[in-house]
């Protein structure tokens, strides 16, 4: 778009006074395109003949009229559900800002889409069909939307939607059948089809079930179910006993992406849609092929080769990395694949597989990425994990939002950066007791505060509890001056008290407090960013953050900061 500004530029100043521009001009080429630099686009063409400038001039400005990404165009969708299931509304929901999908967080826009019945008049003819019409204002544009019915059945899942789209949709769940028209049916179309090609390889992919950390007994007993079970005709079970079998599993993967359909069905579409929706759902569509196999390969199995120091093998898992990565995405426009969320993750885990592997900081690694607004999104996604920040402390993000250039991600930064320095008073947010009033962390001022965040069905909080956090309120049980605090973000009170009077969760004796129903929408776990449980905060006595969290809560880590809290004067 901005090549296209430039061109209407010099095309309406060559209109007014060609006077203007100098008479000798070196040759420079005044537009790129994605394929590489615009045809005749040279300054010296603009010298040859005043009827040649005339004609280009005029082209300029036509293609300055032309929709395109950049132009702010609503987008509307009229659709048909067609369902013997009673249903009175679809639901909508929809992200303009791709960081709030790759951070789990709540859409831009949730709304309630109204169906209405249908008559003859209107064309539809059947008494299963109802009606809807979605229009969507150019200040959301482009996003990502999901459409549901009232069952939670995907019409459309996390499907690329442009300014000035215009769709016609029938959905059909008497044949299970979905089907697009009107001139933006390309697009939808595209997505339709990589999305059940995308659904068809997980399905076709076998289970993996991780035996790694168990010990041979139970990896028999565990192999031998699994070949009974796989010599019927079920989803196959892959079982992975040791770091050779993980590292065929990955490779395995690799080979089962459907990489020819793939590129025959972009290859089909690459004409029949803008250039910018294409780039874009090709960087969506690759990512999400791709994305389970870097994730599985930085989250789990990398990490547990370091530990087990397989060094005959770490040769081959980075010779896969390189190799499998490497060359995916050289025909991708930087500008476009970075509005695809799944491409951000993607590229955020690859960065995260390198750093593991070479031990430099993902924010050096990130320095090869030229394009600057792409780089810091990706970096913005990876700092706003909490656990990044708790294991890595706050250098690497003091020294990313001191240089960030892009002003609506540093304001995200912002936030997460000031969350994160300790010695700051804590904010006043309200919690509930058991007795249904309001409490404040600041009515424990002159007293050490522990907080932990917990929630029902959380297996890592009921081992907390069982092997740390009991220990710590019986060794901290006669200390006046500590106030242990458990609050739950359970989304319904009986489930707290339930789990209260379990005992599984949280020790006897000790402050329960409550959310409210709000669960991580709370303003103080929003404002800290905490969403992995069990999670615990040391505040002092002055009711300042003392400890942001623990990347490994132990009762060994926790007992020496409260001890040296509670002996400063």
């Amino acid at each position: 778009m901005k090549a296209l500004t430039k061109n209407c530029f010099l095309a309406l100043l060559c209109l007014t006074r060609s006077q203007y521009l100098p008479k000798k001009l070196p040759f420079a080429q005044i537009g790129t395109g994605s394929n590489g630099p615009a045809p005749f686009l040279s300054i010296s063409a603009f010298l040859i003949r005043p009827y040649i400038l005339l004609v280009f001039c005029m082209v300029c400005i036509s293609q300055c009229a032309s929709p395109s990404w950049a132009q702010q165009n609503p987008a509307i969708i009229y659709g048909e559900y067609a369902s013997k299931e009673p249903s009175s509304a679809l639901n909508l929901k929809l992200w303009h800002d791709v960081l709030r999908i790759t951070a789990d967080e709540s859409p831009d826009l949730d709304m309630r889409v109204v169906l209405e019945k249908a008559s003859l008049t209107q064309g539809v003819y059947s008494r299963h069909d109802k009606t809807f019409k979605i229009n969507l204002p150019a200040k959301y544009l482009p996003a990502w939307i999901s459409l549901t019915d009232s069952m939670g059945n995907y019409l459309m899942y996390r499907t690329l939607i442009s300014p000035g789209d215009s769709l016609k949709i029938k959905v059909d769940r008497l044949f299970n059948q979905t089907f697009f028209s009107g001139p933006s049916a390309a697009a939808f179309q595209l997505q339709h089809k990589l999305q059940d090609l995308w659904l068809a390889q997980k399905f076709s992919d076998p289970f993996y079930l991780d035996l790694i950390l168990s010990n041979p007994s139970q990896q028999e007993q565990y192999t031998s179910k699994i070949d009974i079970h796989n010599r019927a005709f079920a989803k196959e079970v892959v079982p992975l006993t040791d770091h050779k079998v993980v590292l065929d599993m990955l490779k395995q993967r690799w080979e089962n992406v459907p990489h020819d359909q793939l590129e025959d069905l972009l290859r089909t579409f690459k004409g029949k849609l803008p250039q910018e929706q294409y780039q874009t759902i090709r960087a969506e569509y690759l990512s999400r092929f791709y994305f389970p196999i870097i994730y599985s390969f930085e989250r789990i199995n990398y990490p547990r080769l370091l530990k087990a120091d397989h060094s005959l093998l770490l040769p081959e898992f980075d010779g896969f990395l390189e190799n499998a990565f490497s060359e995916s995405f050289t025909e991708l426009d930087a500008d476009q694949a970075g509005f695809s969320p799944s491409y951000l993750l993607l590229s955020e885990y690859l960065l995260r597989a390198k750093s593991a592997i070479s031990g430099i900081p993902v924010l050096k690694w990130a320095d090869a990425i030229k394009n600057t607004p792409v780089r810091e999104s990706i970096l913005t996604a990876y700092f706003s994990h909490r656990n990044i920040i708790l294991k890595h402390g706050t250098e690497d993000l003091e020294t990313f939002y001191k240089t960030m250039e892009t002003a609506a991600l540093k304001l995200r930064i912002k936030k997460i950066y000031q969350a994160s320095l300790t010695g700051d008073p804590v904010p006043e947010y309200d919690f509930i007791s058991q007795e249904g009033k309001p409490v404040q962390l600041s009515q424990f001022k002159g007293k050490t505060v522990l907080l932990d965040f917990w929630m029902t069905g959380c297996s890592a909080c009921i081992a907390f509890n069982k092997y740390h956090f009991g220990k710590l309120k019986e060794r901290f049980s006669e200390e006046e001056n500590l106030v242990i605090l458990a609050v739950s973000i359970d989304s319904k009170r009986d489930t707290w008290q339930k789990s209260i009077r379990s005992g599984r969760y949280t020790p006897d004796g000790i402050i329960q407090l409550y959310t409210g129903g709000k669960g991580t929408a709370h303003p103080y776990l929003d404002h800290y960013a905490i969403g992995a449980f069990p999670y615990l905060q040391l505040i002092d006595k002055d009711g300042k953050l003392a400890t942001l969290g623990f990347n490994k809560p132990t009762y060994q880590d926790i007992t020496a900061k409260i001890e040296q809290l509670l002996s400063k004067p």
